[in-house]
């Protein structure tokens, strides 16, 4: 049985189906992969952090390495055609998707057709026939990494850190976002984001899976809660994990039904340390939250906090509620609750990021300049470390001790584009 997820939006990812479920019956997951897909609006924009996103949950479907059922081989097109994929792109797309664990490259499609919806859909040859640069590119990089897919294949990324993806709370969330540009995809994009800036790796986890293996489950937007799910994440913490709750948690139960028992977040009070006493939907300006005396942009929502047992960690610079706390810690049992209580820039993501890393001790693969993605695939203990520039330019790098080419060239530092 093959699972088969197509992507349908530049910020969508898989919202039909609950994968999760599906894949309990299946024997392994497939995704199709097209970054320079003639549906993104911005074609220049750098999207490999989200692209990453794609195949890191494609990897959570089965909890193991996957195959890409489509892997674009030239330009995409219905009746709006796309960009054609620079040199060494195609390549570099697919070398992605091996890196986040994929076993299986399978490239869509092999000669360019001359009818149907998909006449512009195009493969590694054109419609002539002819071979030409994809052709080139997509052998080149086949007989060199062949022998890799073989070597690699069932690794997968040794993550430390967890972000819970609910369908359910995806659901409630779209139906009542609050706020016109809140979407609850992009909210959890803005923790794997940083995390992928900081190369820390990172996998998808849903409700009904096991957490103990993580030090940071990052739970953002519980906005439905159950008793059932509350005992589980507090089991979580007691034994020691850290835990990050976001704004808009233990809002409802699962019939959609606001909690009335208490201040929010219902039920979540303990494990947080905090209450909202008030909240404030940003609709026509951005907040500050100052942090170690820095201040850094947030959005879109701002819970006002009371602090019980919890510790502020950054405040709020805006507003009525300036000086209040914006992002707390809380000791729970053996583990801790981290509670933000607003949408994050991405400094401030990566402020916060670098924070919850520092105090679990989780290090990143390595240093790297923007726009290199460094990924990890482990088997039979040997690690296997992927540096991926997604920019034009050649970058330097500091290859981290221990490492060797695996082609057996020598390291000069240097990464291609």
């Amino acid at each position: 049985n093959i699972l088969k997820l197509n992507k349908l939006e530049n910020q969508q990812i898989f919202p039909q189906v609950a994968e999760y479920d599906l894949g309990e019956q299946l024997d392994f997951a497939s995704h199709d992969q097209y970054p320079g897909g003639h549906f993104h609006a911005r074609h220049n924009e750098y999207r490999a952090d989200f692209h990453g996103a794609e195949l890191d949950f494609i990897r959570a479907v089965k909890q193991k390495s996957f195959w890409v059922m489509e892997q674009q081989s030239g330009i995409t097109g219905w009746e709006i055609l796309g960009r054609a994929p620079k040199p060494g792109q195609i390549p570099l797309w697919a070398m992605q998707c091996v890196a986040h664990g994929a076993d299986t490259i399978v490239f869509f499609r092999w000669r360019s057709c001359a009818m149907g919806t998909e006449q512009y859909w195009h493969g590694i040859l054109p419609h002539n026939g002819i071979p030409g640069r994809y052709h080139a590119e997509i052998s080149a990089m086949m007989k060199k990494y062949a022998p890799l897919m073989k070597e690699i294949s069932g690794g997968v990324p040794k993550a430390e850190i967890a972000i819970l993806r609910s369908y359910d709370q995806e659901r409630a969330i779209g139906i009542q976002p609050h706020h016109p540009d809140h979407r609850y995809i992009q909210h959890l994009m803005t923790y794997y984001k940083a995390l992928h800036r900081a190369n820390v790796p990172v996998d998808f986890v849903g409700e009904h899976q096991d957490w103990s293996k993580y030090k940071v489950l990052i739970a953002p937007l519980q906005f439905l809660l159950t008793e059932a799910h509350l005992d589980k994440l507090r089991a979580y913490v007691e034994q020691g994990g850290r835990l990050v709750v976001t704004w808009r948690s233990g809002i409802k139960d699962d019939s959609n039904l606001c909690h009335t028992e208490g201040p929010v977040p219902v039920r979540f009070a303990a494990l947080t340390g905090v209450t909202v006493a008030e909240y404030d939907c940003l609709r026509d300006c951005e907040g500050v939250v100052r942090w170690d005396g820095q201040d850094y942009k947030c959005s879109q929502w701002c819970d006002v906090l009371d602090l019980s047992t919890a510790e502020p960690v950054a405040a709020y610079d805006h507003e009525f509620y300036a000086g209040t706390p914006a992002i707390t810690r809380n000791q729970y049992g053996q583990g801790l609750t981290w509670y933000v209580g607003t949408t994050m820039s991405d400094a401030l993501a990566d402020k916060f990021v670098a924070e919850i890393c520092r105090e679990a001790a989780i290090a990143p693969l390595m240093a790297t300049p923007h726009g290199v993605e460094a990924v990890h695939r482990v088997k039979d203990g040997r690690t296997y470390l992927f540096l991926l520039n997604h920019n034009e330019s050649t970058q330097q790098a500091e290859l981290s001790a221990g490492y060797t080419p695996w082609d057996g060239e020598v390291w000069t530092g240097e990464i291609g584009p």
